[in-house]
């Protein structure tokens, strides 16, 4: 893995693309269905790359005047998931909805073209290699953390099981798996995707599960009335109905624990306070279909 190959970057805040993950956009702007369609002509593969808005327009300026004087809204980060794209539809008005489906992690090393669109010249990462017996651990870390998180949702494990999540033998897919239902905060998110270590990514997506199953189970604890109900290594009630609202909505971590017993929320610690912003479980669909204007 290794020759450099060109890739149309397509910045948006927000987003996180991960190998294995399938993403659907829905394209408007004229510049970006150019991009799909140079794309499917030659060939070239997308990337999705967070990127920051950099750019607003001057007072009095036109939309027309904005969008020509310079075509970078967002500045893109340097490493980011690009993957083959495929056109699902083309609307009578010349929109398309795409879907890409991201295969390497690739890091920016030049750039070929700006306008109408960001071109650059961009090398997969390759992984480091790690010995068997620590994948065997990390991998059974992963499955007891579904476990853990499993029991304090009704259907998420038959969810995961038809999904072969728990099937899975290789660690980095493991992983990349898992974040496609657990999402964690983008700036997070983004150092797993450049973290060229599979251990490293393992070792910080755990140390997110265990804050959240941590977490969780002391809400639902708190939520819940009084029961004889078998409890699990870290106090969580087993799929009782309190515990599934509880995790349906984001943990905000923070340093201080809020006093009221009322909010639905609880902030404490996080593994990384540093990055600490929000980290929840999606347990319905995740949608990732995005509307790009």
């Amino acid at each position: 893995m290794g020759s450099p190959l060109q890739v149309a970057v397509f910045p948006l805040p927000k987003i996180v693309a991960f190998p294995g993950h399938a993403l659907q956009f829905h394209i408007f702007e004229p510049r970006y269905r150019r991009m799909v369609r140079d794309c499917i002509d030659r060939g070239v593969w997308l990337g999705i790359a967070q990127g920051d808005l950099v750019k607003k327009a001057r007072k009095g300026q036109s939309l027309e005047e904005f969008l020509n004087s310079n075509q970078e809204l967002y500045t893109p980060v340097e490493v980011f998931g690009a993957g083959p794209l495929r056109l699902l539809k083309e609307l009578p008005d010349g929109r398309y909805v795409i879907e890409v489906t991201i295969q390497e992690r690739v890091r920016a090393l030049a750039r070929v073209q700006e306008l109408p669109y960001l071109l650059v010249e961009a090398k997969p990462l390759p992984d480091f290699r790690l010995s068997s017996e620590e994948e065997a651990r990390l991998i059974a870390a992963l499955k007891t953390e579904i476990g853990c998180i499993a029991s304090l949702r009704t259907g998420l494990l038959k969810h995961l099981q038809a999904k072969e999540y728990l099937d899975d033998s290789s660690l980095t897919s493991l992983v990349y798996s898992i974040l496609k239902w657990f999402v964690i905060e983008n700036r997070e998110g983004q150092a797993i995707l450049e973290d060229d270590s599979p251990a490293g990514r393992a070792e910080t997506l755990l140390a997110w599960m265990r804050f959240f199953v941590r977490e969780a189970s002391l809400h639902a604890d708190n939520q819940s009335p009084k029961s004889d109900a078998p409890r699990g290594r870290r106090g969580a009630s087993r799929g009782e109905p309190d515990a599934e609202k509880a995790l349906s909505q984001p943990v905000s971590p923070s340093p201080k624990r809020e006093e009221s017993s009322s909010s639905r929320v609880e902030s404490l610690q996080a593994p990384n306070d540093q990055f600490a912003q929000v980290v929840h479980v999606d347990f319905e669909k995740r949608s990732s279909r995005v509307d790009v204007d």
